[in-house]
């Protein structure tokens, strides 16, 4: 076991204990702390790509993480990339539920934003980004996800591909 005192100010501080390999998420939630504390806010959520079929639902979950003495006043969104590379909004309530709710965490508040699309389309197919701005100027931003919706039919030729070969192996 080690034991690590990360200073960076006098309201930016933490002791790591890592005494076990699972200790990941811990030091994850500490690098996340220290994010926060110096730029005000931070966005996180999964990398991972999204391969779904046409009439599918999805919920794209992010969390943003925020000091209200640095950020009274916060705007969290997901927006999905147009043609032009630039960021729309989802704000349609006829195409999307979205869903937010906030949690606080000594001097720190944690909003968690959820978008729902209830029947997923090939146009969907794009990359989404959730985004905080609070009023001071401060922003926070996530990375590019991507969306990739296909019709039924390409389901079912991997399946077959899929199914050909395990009887061809076994």
């Amino acid at each position: 076991m080690f034991s690590h005192r990360l200073k960076l100010s006098e309201r930016c501080s933490c002791t790591m204990h890592i005494s076990h390999p699972n200790s990941v998420l811990l030091l994850l939630a500490v690098v996340c702390n220290l994010l926060v504390c110096l730029a005000g806010v931070s966005v996180i959520y999964p990398r991972d790509p999204y391969i779904k079929a046409e009439g599918d639902t999805l919920t794209l979950k992010c969390m943003v993480h925020y000091e209200p003495e640095k950020c009274k006043d916060i705007q969290t969104r997901w927006c999905g990339l147009n043609k032009e590379d630039r960021c729309i909004y989802l704000t349609n309530p006829s195409r999307y539920l979205i869903q937010v709710n906030e949690t606080e965490e000594k001097e720190y508040r944690q909003r968690r934003i959820f978008v729902t699309f209830n029947s997923l389309t090939r146009q969907d197919t794009t990359y989404y980004q959730c985004n905080a701005v609070c009023s001071s100027g401060t922003e926070g931003k996530g990375h590019l996800v991507h969306l990739n919706v296909t019709d039924l039919s390409y389901f079912f030729q991997i399946f077959s591909l899929f199914f050909y070969y395990m009887k061809k192996f076994y």
